[in-house]
């Protein structure tokens, strides 16, 4: 699905350590928040990046770890790629990742932390 915000077409990709999805719909976001919280055995994250940063956000992902949701947003800092994240529930995570997707709207980060460098 290609979405048109302020005559830029915007196209995603929603992707799993298995396979990835161009140009994904609200259904296949769905299915994946699904499968990432649910069963954690089978997938170990999902990621929905867009073709163009989204206010200065060039991807969302969530993880599983040990049962609380990891949710993650890629940003850069001083020209440099880094990760802000937070736990979150369900619901919450769905939300981020479809009014991203169907909106634009980004997390509002305050209650992120920047995630350490290994």
């Amino acid at each position: 699905m290609q979405v048109c915000r302020k005559d830029i077409i915007i196209t995603y990709t929603l992707r799993c350590q298995d396979f990835q999805i161009t140009d994904c719909t609200l259904d296949n976001i769905k299915e994946f928040t699904d499968m990432v919280v649910h069963d954690e055995e089978e997938y170990e994250f999902i990621v929905l990046s867009a073709s163009e940063e989204i206010n200065g956000i060039s991807f969302l992902q969530a993880t599983r770890h040990k049962g609380d949701i990891i949710f993650q947003a890629g940003i850069k800092i001083d020209g440099k790629p880094e990760v802000m994240e937070t736990i979150v529930s369900k619901r919450k995570c769905y939300r981020f990742l479809r009014d991203y997707f169907l909106e634009g709207k980004t997390p509002d980060l305050t209650d992120f932390t920047l995630m350490k460098r290994m």
